[in-house]
């Protein structure tokens, strides 16, 4: 028992999570899949510590800051900083000696034509992923824009046991949500002008001429189980933001069978390769419209998640650990 207890200590990587992108009680769909991807990497023997920057709140950047700079003159405790969005992966760099790993997540590195902060977030993102010691990114997109060749692709997994295929009529019940309807899912805020709600609702006005059962339902800032179930209780989901990087909800959504029309944004197209069900479409109401009666005229499920089923946590985390690996063992051959 006690050399197998050895081995699992020689193995086991120690890492300092850093993050303005973390769920709380009172933001549950904040970046849920960052902290699934940290349960899932301690499942695989990671001993993970972490830091919840709070966006938006200017002292919590700076009292961060002081804590990491801090760190140089204390005793080593951590072998990785693993910072979550590009701020935070330029904060995590005041701690030198030991790698950075930041993972840029879309909306930080993709910019944003809605936002009056864009070039900033990108400027201070682009400068994280060069000082970084690797750099992890959603899509061959963001790799280009992140401009470092080296930069590892790798997605967000989906939780396939809570995204699972279940009986829409049940699913309908638990919700509330009326049998008769035909429901059409917009999981984002909507007051984000990139999510481009104003398509969605164009789109929903000209096909309701054709069909006066369909409905729009926004749904944000819920949790997890509660996003599962109305992925599983409507009909087909909708996708027309101006910019993604890797959006979460389209692998959430193949896990649970439901059809999507979408734009050509990120990494939609490629995860939609191969889908039975689903379509691509031009960012024009009318488009929308035609592509999503298709997809209510048909009634069927799609085959997403033959086609993710592979991509879950798991699948995702082993890959960051490789990363992590990797540079443990570079550094210690540096140091000798």
């Amino acid at each position: 028992m006690k050399q197998k207890r050895s081995m699992k200590s020689k193995q086991s990587v120690k890492v300092l999570f850093i993050t303005n992108l973390y769920p709380t009680v009172d933001t549950p769909a904040t970046s849920p899949a960052v902290k699934e991807q940290i349960v899932a990497l301690s499942a695989l023997g990671v001993e993970a510590k972490v830091w919840i920057i709070r966006m938006g709140n200017v002292f919590s950047y700076i009292k961060a800051a002081i804590k990491i700079f801090g760190l140089n003159f204390t005793k080593k405790q951590f072998d990785i900083l693993h910072a979550y969005y590009g701020y935070s992966g330029f904060i995590a760099k005041l701690k030198w000696k030991i790698p950075v790993v930041t993972t840029f997540v879309g909306s930080d590195i993709v910019y944003d034509p809605t936002s009056i902060l864009a070039y900033k977030d990108i400027f201070i993102s682009r400068w994280a992923a060069r000082i970084a010691d690797a750099v992890i990114v959603m899509s061959e997109e963001m790799k280009l824009l992140s401009k470092r060749r080296d930069a590892h692709i790798i997605s967000f997994g989906v939780d396939t046991n809570t995204f699972a295929p279940a009986e829409q009529q049940v699913a309908r019940h638990k919700l509330g949500l009326a049998q008769d309807r035909k429901y059409i899912l917009f999981p984002w805020d909507p007051r984000r002008k990139i999510k481009r709600v104003d398509i969605a609702k164009d789109a929903l006005t000209m096909l309701r001429d054709k069909d006066p059962a369909a409905e729009l339902l926004c749904l944000y800032q819920v949790n997890y189980e509660t996003v599962a179930n109305y992925m599983n209780a409507c009909d087909v989901m909708v996708l027309v933001s101006d910019a993604e990087g890797a959006p979460v909800a389209v692998r959430e959504a193949l896990a649970c069978n439901l059809p999507i029309v979408a734009v050509d944004v990120g990494d939609v197209k490629q995860c939609l390769q191969g889908v039975d069900g689903c379509y691509l479409c031009a960012q024009h109401p009318q488009d929308v419209a035609a592509k999503l009666d298709s997809v209510l005229q048909s009634g069927r499920r799609s085959n997403g998640r033959k086609i993710i089923s592979q991509m879950d946590t798991t699948w995702s985390a082993q890959q960051v650990l490789r990363v992590y690996q990797m540079l443990v063992s570079a550094e210690k051959q540096r140091t000798g």
